[in-house]
């Protein structure tokens, strides 16, 4: 990879006393580093290093050159015709350091180089090329298509993503800023500051073949820009085009080869074998692997602003091992249980943050043996954010194991309503308590959680055992029915729950 004179000085920081800016000094000119042999002459590409003992007398720099001089800058005898390369002066120390520094900084870039072109050779997702650029650029740089929806964030390649990061709701806010719409009609790296954040934006943008338009971006968040983030930003532009150029259509095709086999298997259509195994070979996944699914509810509001593909990226991070998609209302996300093995635990901690950040009521089903059973955990999933949403819709996180009697009790009923399935007596019994602040229901319901233990029942209601007794006697004349009968029990135990959640 070529190197700039501005890239070099930046990286020698700290070291150098001095520099003259020559023509070229911000492009991407140096490719090669010598040792000053006493050239008379120092050709545009390379980069030389001299000291004092070596440089006798200044030779010309032509326009692209760059000297590294170990020593001050008032010790050369500069000419006009040797200022149109770039010199660095550097505090003494040996040429063989320096020579080794420059290796190093060329080697880092190199190797940045190699990794784009990884990504883009082995089809591999947009966010390790994002990833890939850790160590490059020290501020935090994220990815966007023209619709201000996320394609890739720095920091999600780790357990800690980024605190200063843009939230897609500010993102989603650049829309309407006018100076902000430069994005799209110019050709090169821009600065930008939003009313929204506190710092500056630099920004390109990314044409692939008319396929795409995206937005590069850049934020001032942490450290100032440095002159070559405009450069190292264009050219890691250059690079994320060229990989939707040659996998545009073959990422498009699996990805919705992925989505369609998925949704199939949730639904309960047969797939074909052939296709189900090269999608769980696309994702690395066993067909024997244990999954579950957690339904996550979308609102109208993703949906036009087209949030969606965003959350699901953001999603299948925070699991590792996962595979979200949109299903009718739904972000339905499909995790590898056998896969995320001990980090499950951190995932979901990590989940319940997204989902109240991003105002995302989830129902969450039982874990599934076998890719092959995830319809099962999907309908769990889609019961638990059905009932807990009818219960508690103050929630925002429901888990099937805790909202399975609620589903039953709602959906066991035919044409009536669950309360019309009450006995009549418990109605007058419940209507009773509220005019006279009574408290029969409450002696009731703490007679069956206590096994009928009338002695410990009456401790827990802090009154005395006759008091108790007396209770269940009226209790009984409200009902007229045998509160110790197995069957009855059954009806008035489900029939209190079915009025705890009619309040």
């Amino acid at each position: 990879m070529r190197l700039s004179a501005c890239i070099i000085k930046e990286e020698l920081e700290g070291k150098l006393i001095g520099f003259i800016e020559g023509d070229g000094f911000k492009k991407p000119l140096l490719s090669k580093v010598r040792m000053y042999q006493g050239e008379h002459s120092l050709e545009a590409g390379y980069l030389y290093i001299g000291s004092k003992e070596t440089l006798e007398q200044m030779p010309e720099l032509k326009k692209g050159s760059c000297l590294l001089y170990t020593g001050r800058l008032e010790e050369l005898s500069l000419s006009e015709a040797s200022r149109k390369g770039t010199v660095l002066a550097a505090a003494r120390q040996g040429t063989e350091a320096y020579l080794n520094r420059i290796m190093e900084i060329f080697e880092k870039y190199n190797a940045w180089e190699e990794k784009l072109q990884s990504c883009v050779n082995k089809r591999k997702c947009i966010q390790s090329m994002i990833d890939a650029c850790r160590g490059i650029f020290e501020n935090p740089l994220f990815l966007c298509d023209q619709n201000y929806r996320f394609l890739a964030i720095t920091g999600l390649e780790s357990e800690e993503q980024d605190t200063d990061t843009v939230s897609q709701d500010v993102m989603c806010s650049f829309r309407f800023e006018k100076e902000f719409q430069k994005l799209w009609r110019s050709s090169s790296a821009f600065l930008y500051q939003s009313k929204f954040l506190p710092y500056r934006n630099l920004s390109y943008r990314v044409r692939c073949e008319g396929n795409y338009t995206l937005g590069l971006n850049l934020q001032e968040s942490r450290v100032p820009f440095r002159d070559s983030d405009r450069f190292l930003l264009e050219y890691l532009g250059e690079y994320i085009c060229l990989y939707y150029d040659q996998n545009y259509m073959q990422l498009r095709q699996n990805q919705e080869e992925k989505t369609a086999v998925l949704i199939r298997m949730i639904t309960g259509i047969e797939t074909h074998r052939e296709s189900l195994q090269h999608v769980m070979d696309s994702l690395q996944w066993e067909e024997d692997h244990s999954y579950q699914v957690y339904c996550l509810k979308i609102t109208e509001l993703e949906k036009k602003y087209r949030f969606v593909g965003s959350q699901c990226t953001q999603v299948e991070h925070v699991f590792q091992y996962a595979y979200a998609l949109e299903y009718e209302d739904c972000l339905v996300t499909i995790v590898n249980q056998t896969l995320l093995g001990s980090h499950r635990d951190s995932a979901e901690e990590q989940l319940r943050i997204f989902i109240r950040e991003n105002y995302l009521k989830t129902g969450k089903g039982r874990a599934a043996k076998g890719i092959r059973n995830i319809r099962t955990s999907y309908l769990q999933a889609m019961a638990a954010l059905e009932a807990g949403e009818k219960k508690d819709p103050t929630k925002w996180y429901y888990v099937f194991d805790e909202y399975s009697l609620d589903y039953m009790i709602y959906n066991c009923t035919g044409s009536l309503s669950p309360k019309e399935l009450v006995p009549e007596g418990l109605l007058r019994m419940k209507e009773y308590d509220r005019q006279n602040q009574t408290f029969y229901l409450q002696t009731l319901e703490t007679y069956y959680r206590e096994k009928c233990n009338t002695s410990r029942a009456a401790e827990v209601l802090f009154i005395h055992r006759t008091t108790f007794l007396e209770r269940l006697r009226r209790i009984r004349r409200f009902l007229c029915m045998d509160l110790d009968d197995p069957k009855n029990r059954i009806y008035l135990i489900l029939s209190m729950e079915v009025l705890k959640n009619d309040n």
